[in-house]
C-alpha cells in the first residue's frame, strides 16, 4: 500500500487565517436611533439628559461601536458626545458599526503585520468562518 503524502504541507504555501486578526476583546453597541425624536432628528437637550442618565458602567473593558441603524442625518458631535461620557469605562470608542469597526480592525493589524517572511512566498488567505461575522 502506498504512503499518503500531504502535498499541501510541501507545497511551500503559507496560510493566514483571517480569522486570527479577529478583536479578542469584548465589543458592545450604542445605536443613536434610539436617542432620535420621531426616528428623525436628535434634540440636543433630550440627548444630553438620556446620555447623563445612560448606565455607562456597562461598557467597562469593551470597545463601545457608536453608530445609527437609520438614514437620519447627524451631527458630527453625536458621536463624539457619547464617547466622552463612555471612554471612563470603555476600552475604546469607534464610530461606526460592526463591519465598519472589523474593516478597520482587520486593516490596521495587517498593516502592522511583519511580512518579510512572506516575500516571494506562495500565499493563501483563510476568510472568516461565518459564525465569526455576521
Amino acid at each position: 500500500m502506498a504512503e499518503l503524502t500531504n502535498r499541501v504541507a510541501q507545497s511551500g504555501l503559507r496560510t493566514i487565517d483571517l480569522e486570527d486578526f479577529y478583536p479578542k476583546h469584548p465589543l458592545a453597541e450604542f445605536d443613536l436611533k434610539d436617542y432620535l425624536f420621531q426616528g428623525l432628528v436628535l434634540r440636543e437637550k433630550d440627548f444630553r439628559a438620556a446620555l447623563a442618565q445612560h448606565n455607562w458602567i456597562q461598557y467597562t473593558g469593551k470597545t463601545l461601536l457608536v453608530y445609527c441603524s437609520n438614514d437620519a442625518i447627524l451631527p458630527a458631535w453625536a458621536p463624539m458626545l457619547v464617547a466622552s461620557y463612555a471612554l471612563p469605562f470603555a476600552e475604546d470608542v469607534f464610530a461606526g458599526d460592526l463591519m465598519m469597526y472589523l474593516e478597520d480592525s482587520f486593516r490596521r493589524t495587517i498593516r502592522q503585520m511583519d511580512t518579510t517572511d512572506l516575500e516571494d512566498a506562495r500565499v493563501v488567505i483563510k476568510g472568516c468562518s461565518s459564525s465569526i461575522v455576521p
